[in-house]
């Protein structure tokens, strides 16, 4: 089942390749695993966009935002000393 969740997940990045909301909305209002098919097609349009393509308000709405900030901040400076 994981492997049709990356396929559907993939399908959606591919129909909005240029908009993270549109594809992680298409892959959320899919049928099946549609939370896990919204966080990979969202991994994937994320990875490809960059964080300025996810709408700021999705942004603002995220749990635990302070945490995974100063995680992703920490996973920086570690990555630099490498």
């Amino acid at each position: 089942m994981g492997e049709e969740a990356v396929a559907v997940a993939l399908y959606c990045f591919l129909k909005y390749p240029e908009s993270f909301d549109k594809c992680v909305l298409r892959a959320a209002n899919t049928n099946g695993d549609s939370d896990s098919i919204a966080c990979i097609a969202g991994a994937i349009s994320g990875a490809y966009l960059g964080f300025e393509a996810i709408p700021k308000h999705w942004v603002q709405r995220i749990q635990n935002k302070d945490y995974l900030i100063d995680l992703g901040i920490r996973l920086v400076k570690t990555r630099e000393v490498l």
